[in-house]
C-alpha cells in the first residue's frame, strides 16, 4: 500500500492538512523544503542524494555543461531566457513520466543513476519552490505514459523489467493518498514510452514500445467511463516521442523507430474532428527522448538523444513547431544537454525536469530549469 503523504498542491498548508486528518498521515514522510538554486544551497551539500555544486545544482560525473544564470526561485517578473531552479529531491531521474497538476510539476517513476526502476513520485511547487514526496506507485515503472486531468494524475501503461510492456493503469485523484487501479490497456496493445496528451477530456496514448520494437498503435482512455478504445494507427511506428496539444490537435514529434539510428523527423498530427492523422513539416534536428510542452500556437521541443556530433550523443537543442503555419524555428540552446527529461508549462513559463546527460547510461541529472519567453 503506498505511503500516505500530504499533497499540498491540492490543499492549503501543512497545518490545514494535519487539522483535517490523523496525525500519522502527516508524519509518514517529510515534506521537503529544498534551498533554491543561487540561494541557500552550497557546494558539497547533499540534496536528495545528489552532490551539489557551487551553483546549487548537481555536479555531473562527466560531460561539459553550461549553467543557466541562477535565480532566486520562483521565476520573477522581468526575467527572460533560461534560469536555474530548485534541484530535484531524491537525486535525479530520467525516463520518468511528467505532468502539471495545478502549479506543480510532477515526476513519476523512471530510472536512477544505479539503473534502478523507481516507483516513487515527487512534485515541485513552482510558486513555493518546494519539492514534496508523493504517494508511491504499487510497482516500479520506466517510461510510464502519464497525463493529468482536473487535478487527477494518470499512469496508463509503462515498461517494466527488461523493458517488458505492461498495461496496468492507475489514477491518483486530487486530495487522495493512494493510487486507484484502472482498466488495463487493451490486450496486445500494452506499451510504455508512448506520446501522451489530453484531447477533449480524454487521454490519447500514441505509439510506444513493446516486444523490442516501436509500434504505431493509438488508443484513447476515457476517465469518465474507465474504458479504452482504439483509434487509427499513427503514420509511422515510433517510441520515445513527445506530444502536446495546440488548437485542439495533438502534435507528436521527435520519436524513433525503436532505435536511435532510425529517427522519425516528421511530426504526426491527430485531428479528433476528422478522426485522422496527418504529417507535419520535418523537425530541423531529428532526435528522440526529448521533452515538450505547448505555449500558445507552438510546441517547444527540448533536448533529446541521437546526436552524432557529441560523445554523449545528447542534444541541448531547443526548437519550436508552429501548428498554425506548419513551420519550425530555433529557440537556441538549453543550459544542459539532456534526454529522458519531462517538461511542462505553468503561467506561460516552460519548465524542464531531470533527465540524463549521456545516452544509454545511468547519468541522471537533478537540474530543473525554466525558460521564460
Amino acid at each position: 500500500m503506498p505511503g500516505m503523504v500530504p499533497r499540498r498542491d491540492m490543499v492549503q498548508g501543512l497545518m490545514g492538512v494535519c487539522a483535517a486528518m490523523a496525525l500519522s498521515a502527516c508524519i509518514s514522510e517529510p515534506i521537503l523544503t529544498i534551498p533554491a538554486a543561487g540561494d541557500d544551497a552550497s557546494a558539497g551539500d547533499d540534496i536528495g542524494g545528489a552532490d551539489v555544486g557551487a551553483d546549487g545544482n548537481e555536479t555531473p560525473d562527466s560531460a561539459e555543461v553550461v549553467d543557466a544564470p541562477a535565480s532566486t526561485c520562483p521565476v520573477t517578473e522581468g526575467q527572460r531566457g533560461w534560469v536555474a531552479l530548485t534541484p530535484m529531491s531524491q537525486g535525479g531521474r530520467f525516463g520518468h513520466g511528467g505532468a502539471v497538476v495545478g502549479n506543480s510539476l510532477w515526476a513519476v517513476g523512471g530510472i536512477d543513476r544505479e539503473l534502478n526502476r523507481l516507483n516513487t513520485a515527487i512534485s515541485l511547487d513552482v510558486d513555493e519552490c518546494v519539492w514534496r514526496n508523493q504517494p508511491s506507485l504499487p510497482v516500479a515503472v520506466n517510461r510510464p505514459n502519464v497525463a493529468a486531468i482536473n487535478g487527477d494524475l494518470y499512469v496508463l501503461g509503462f515498461l517494466g523489467a527488461r523493458d517488458a510492456a505492461d498495461g496496468r493503469s492507475w489514477v491518483l485523484r486530487g486530495g487522495e493518498f493512494e493510487w486507484d487501479e484502472l482498466a488495463r490497456m487493451p490486450e496486445g496493445r500494452e506499451r510504455g514510452a508512448a506520446a501522451v496528451a489530453v484531447v477533449d477530456g480524454e487521454i490519447v496514448v500514441a505509439g510506444g514500445f513493446r516486444d523490442g520494437a516501436a509500434v504505431a498503435q493509438a488508443d484513447v482512455y476515457s476517465p469518465s467511463l474507465d474504458s479504452w478504445r482504439s483509434i487509427a494507427d499513427m503514420p509511422d511506428a515510433q517510441d520515445r516521442a513527445v506530444a502536446a496539444v495546440v488548437g485542439g490537435r495533438m502534435i507528436v514529434a521527435a520519436g524513433r523507430r525503436g532505435e536511435l539510428t532510425r529517427l522519425v523527423p516528421e511530426p504526426a498530427i491527430w485531428n479528433p474532428q476528422s478522426a485522422s492523422w496527418s504529417v507535419g513539416a520535418a523537425i530541423p534536428t531529428p532526435r528522440a527522448g526529448a521533452a515538450a510542452a505547448a505555449i500558445g500556437d507552438e510546441v517547444f521541443v527540448a533536448g533529446g538523444e541521437g546526436n552524432p556530433q557529441s560523445d554523449e550523443e545528447v542534444f541541448n537543442t531547443f526548437e519550436a513547431y508552429n501548428a498554425a503555419t506548419n513551420t519550425w524555428r530555433s529557440v537556441g540552446g538549453m543550459p544542459n544537454p539532456r534526454h529522458g527529461a519531462s517538461a511542462g508549462v505553468v503561467d506561460g513559463v516552460f519548465y524542464i525536469v531531470g533527465g540524463a546527460i549521456r545516452s544509454g547510461d545511468a547519468s541522471d541529472l537533478n537540474r530543473v530549469n525554466a525558460w521564460v519567453p
